[in-house]
Parts: C-alpha cells; sequence; structure tokens
C-alpha cells in the first residue's frame, strides 16, 4: 500500500439475525475505537525506528516514497507481509474475531474503495 497517498479502509459487520437482542455494543464501541486511524506498516518498509518515531520508504512505479509518524499522534500496527486489504482482513479477525462473534458479528466486510475489499466470515 501507498502510505504516502494514503488508503482508508472501512469496516462493516453483518449481525447474526438470531441474536440481534444480545449484541454487545459497548464491545463493537471498543473495538472500533482500537483500530479507528491505525496506520498498518510493512516490516520491509520501515527505514527508522525507535521510541518517538517510525519511517517508512519505498520505491514503486509512481516513484519513491517516505513517511514519517510520530508514536505519539499514530498507531501503527507493523506486519511481517504487505498490507493488503486481504492481510488486514486476517489480522482484524485474528484479533478481534472471537469478541466479535461474541457481540453478535457474523460476517465483516472490509473495503479500501469501491472495486477493493475482503470478507471475513466468523
Amino acid at each position: 500500500q501507498n502510505h504516502s497517498h494514503g488508503h482508508l479502509s472501512w469496516f462493516e459487520f453483518e449481525f447474526d439475525k438470531d441474536r440481534q437482542q444480545s449484541i454487545n455494543w459497548d464491545e463493537l464501541d471498543d473495538i472500533c475505537a482500537a483500530i479507528d486511524d491505525t496506520l498498518f506498516v510493512f516490516s520491509d518498509n520501515i527505514t527508522h525506528d525507535d521510541a518517538n518515531f517510525l519511517t517508512i520508504a519505498y520505491t514503486t512505479p509512481r516513484g519513491d516514497f517516505e513517511a514519517t509518524y510520530s508514536r505519539k499522534a499514530y498507531k501503527l500496527q507493523v506486519f511481517e507481509t504487505e498490507t493488503t486489504i486481504e492481510h488486514i482482513a486476517e489480522w482484524f479477525k485474528n484479533h478481534y474475531g472471537s469478541a466479535l462473534a461474541e457481540s453478535g458479528v457474523k460476517r465483516i466486510f472490509i473495503s479500501e474503495g469501491l472495486a477493493k475489499g475482503a470478507v471475513v466470515s466468523l
């Protein structure tokens, strides 16, 4: 992903119709707040990392990209894989799938635009 031009992903939850009355909205709010404004970074792109800042850089056919992020200003999640929407979906399921399923979520739709996304079943 090109952090320098930005990808915004959105998440949508499909609920189990039989569990509508037992949806834990507080848990869902907490999960959404935890991932809101998170930057996903591929570890291979990190050129500098310390307690205060993380810098990424890479080259694509469109040019060279470099960005430095303050650890105080941004939530940073480092992946050992490329930060494709499919890998973000898998990470999300691994980290929050159990809590989401317990909260009545059946499927998660994650998109980074009109034509690119992933679906995760719980």
